[in-house]
């Protein structure tokens, strides 16, 4: 079971303006993470994979294994667009006229997902829950998380 609230980032809270509690899923992960909301949905999203990697479709740079569901929405979106999925080994990948026709598609396949560095989240599963709370908010917050659903699990110490 998660904490209420997980705070992702605590060293960069002296030096960040902002802060955010972005939640994540249905049965909802929340996270308070500082910086700005690119920079602190990149920190939640590495979060994330390391520790809720369901939530997220990785890209699959390097060793890592792209997501399936990527390839399937690319899959779909090109075959509705007539092109031929996977990228036909002709194809010059640096020919930007060639790839054009295939960056559209992926712009197109993932238009429902939000794109960080590493993946994708899906747009429908995650939303920004307090914008730049104050102290007295977060412990409202934890309290009201702590009484619907965590009466028995561990709470976090906002108080230092």
């Amino acid at each position: 079971m998660h904490a209420p609230l997980t705070i992702v980032n605590p060293s960069e809270r002296d030096w960040k303006e902002h802060r955010f509690v972005l939640s994540f899923g249905h049965s909802p992960i929340h996270l308070l993470v500082w910086g700005h909301l690119e920079d602190a949905l990149e920190e939640a999203a590495d979060w994330l994979c390391e520790h809720a990697p369901g939530l997220v479709h990785k890209k699959g740079n390097g060793a890592d294994k792209r997501d399936p569901l990527l390839d399937e929405l690319m899959a779909e979106t090109c075959e509705e667009l007539g092109l031929a999925w996977p990228i036909p080994d002709d194809i010059d990948w640096s020919d930007s006229d060639a790839m054009q026709p295939y960056w559209d598609a992926e712009q197109q396949a993932f238009a429902d997902l939000t794109e960080c560095e590493d993946c994708y989240i899906g747009s429908d599963e995650w939303c920004i829950t307090l914008e730049d709370p104050t102290r007295a908010e977060l412990k409202s917050f934890i309290s009201e998380l702590a009484e619907r659903h965590y009466d028995d699990g561990p709470v976090v110490d906002i108080t230092r």
